[in-house]
């Protein structure tokens, strides 16, 4: 999963959480039990946790994924050489 499938799974479970719970409001509302909106929001928030837990397909968009080029490893002497560069950066 990449960023853009994060924000759309995201925005998935916000949506269904809004919706479960304005739908649990109302009914609330309309019977006079605030048990009904409580169930109505936490059944969204299983439901879209079931949906949100396996990796489906509609969450990984890599068409347009652009890795980086991997950048090759320098010799052993590296740290020494860029522990002298940093000095020598101080000394100017």
């Amino acid at each position: 999963m990449d960023y853009k499938g994060q924000e759309r799974a995201e925005r998935v479970f916000q949506v269904l959480i809004t919706i479960c719970a304005v739908v649990g409001f109302l009914l609330g509302y309309k019977e006079q039990k605030f048990s009904y909106t409580v169930f109505c929001t936490l059944g969204g928030f299983f439901v879209s946790l079931i949906i949100m837990l396996f990796p489906l397909p509609c969450y990984r968009v890599r068409k347009d994924l652009v890795w980086q080029k991997v950048l090759e490893e320098k010799s052993e002497g590296s740290e020494d050489g860029a522990e002298t560069d940093s000095k020598q950066k101080k000394k100017k």
